[in-house]
């Protein structure tokens, strides 16, 4: 009879409810936490607490698991957790610290560009793939959303109307916010749910379009063509291939080489404009 009691009591300390494995584990979960963290005891039950917690509040928390799946799910939500609200402020913005970006929005205000170089080199391709992945974006919308609000971005930056802060996480809203009111009119409104979207975005200001100019002017006749055809005169990758003789993929390609290749320039007048 004793035997069948330790089994029963070995199976229940086995399969727990959330609460029941803090009644039981939360020490070891706190040291646990503290060595894989590297921080104090004290530090690392705060972590926890604040983990449990939240656990306690989904639909699940009265449902028995098992211990291990209860002690992973903690340490991955403690990771979490420590990333979200823990990371250096320089990582949320573009890698600089506050008196740096302090430093380089006044330069940038007197006409250094080297912010805006700065922001195009450390997140204009996470953004991109961003958008790709949240919204389902094409390459090429994903690509002239960021490029659009790269573009509003430095010149909200030289108006003093962005400040320290969480910079990647700005850049990427109004990048996201830029093409979703691209596609407002092509998708069923319940698609775009409550998403939320800027009453105006404004255009390139005229500094940067006469850069984008002379960038433009440097590119081979057939990247303007390709470019002008698509982006200016709406016609489709399918018929551009057919006119050129081409497949869809190979002009898909070229388009994109060539939209690569005005980026690089556009940054190359850029840094020439203003050295």
């Amino acid at each position: 009879m004793l035997a069948i009691n330790t089994l029963s009591q070995r199976a229940d300390r086995n399969l727990l409810t959330i609460a029941q494995f803090e009644d039981l584990f939360f020490p070891d979960v706190v040291r646990e936490l503290a060595r894989r963290m590297t921080c104090s005891p004290k530090e690392a039950e705060r972590i926890g607490r604040r983990v449990v917690f939240k656990l306690k509040k989904t639909a699940f928390a009265n449902v028995p698991q098992e211990r291990d799946a209860i002690q992973k799910n903690i340490y991955k939500l403690a990771e979490k957790e420590v990333l979200n609200n823990h990371q250096p402020s320089s990582v949320k913005n573009f890698g600089l610290t506050e008196d740096a970006f302090n430093q380089m929005l006044e330069e940038l205000q007197h006409g250094n560009k080297t912010l805006f170089e700065r922001i195009f080199l450390t997140h204009f391709q996470d953004c991109r793939k961003f958008l790709q992945h949240r919204y389902r974006a094409s390459e090429e919308d994903a690509y002239d959303a960021t490029m659009e609000a790269m573009l509003l971005f430095c010149k909200r930056l030289e108006a003093g109307q962005i400040s320290y802060g969480n910079l990647r996480f700005l850049f990427t809203r109004m990048a996201g916010q830029i093409y979703l009111k691209w596609i407002k009119k092509e998708l069923p409104k319940e698609e775009i749910g409550d998403m939320d979207l800027p009453e105006q975005v404004d255009g390139p200001d005229e500094e940067s379009l006469n850069m984008l100019n002379k960038a433009w002017n440097k590119m081979c006749a057939d990247c303007q063509g390709i470019l002008k055809a698509f982006y200016y005169e709406g016609i489709a990758l399918k018929e551009i291939a057919l006119k050129t003789e081409k497949t869809a993929a190979a002009v898909r390609k070229q388009k994109q080489r060539c939209m690569e290749k005005l980026q690089t320039l556009f940054a190359e007048q850029n840094k020439t404009t203003y050295k």
